[in-house]
């Protein structure tokens, strides 16, 4: 069996504790002491647990979130028309900056929104003011 000294704590002014080495407390005894205390402590306020007194709050209802807009799938879809789109359509439709829509477009193929057995095409077609990107089977 393995003995404790219980030394200070407690907090009552008058309370005298025997420190010496004579005065070793089982522990389990100790436990059942401040067990009683806790109980005579909560005896005299005239309660037990706070917590389970107070009245419980409501939950505040949280508002719906709309599905944010995937821009990924977006940009494929402007893609896959038959007419393609060029970096400045891209660029305004998002409010991007060229070279993020550039971007955008190279990673493209990476993605698992882009569409299997398809590849990126882009030729330059003079009258759209640039390159036009389409997604093409292969």
């Amino acid at each position: 069996m393995i003995h404790f000294e219980i030394v200070g704590g407690g907090g009552e002014a008058d309370e005298v504790r025997d420190t010496s080495p004579d005065a070793v407390v089982d522990f389990g005894q100790a436990q059942e002491a401040v067990k009683g205390k806790r109980k005579a402590k909560a005896a005299k306020t005239g309660g037990g647990d706070s917590k389970a007194e107070k009245p419980k709050r409501a939950k505040k209802e949280k508002p719906v979130k709309e599905p944010r807009e995937n821009k990924t799938e977006t940009l494929v879809l402007m893609l896959l028309e038959a007419n393609g789109a060029t970096v400045a359509e891209i660029a305004k439709a998002f409010g991007w900056q060229p070279h993020t829509t550039r971007a955008a477009i190279s990673t493209l193929p990476k993605k698992k929104q882009f569409p299997e057995g398809h590849t990126i095409s882009s030729e330059k077609v003079e009258e759209r003011g640039g390159r036009v990107y389409r997604i093409v089977k292969f």
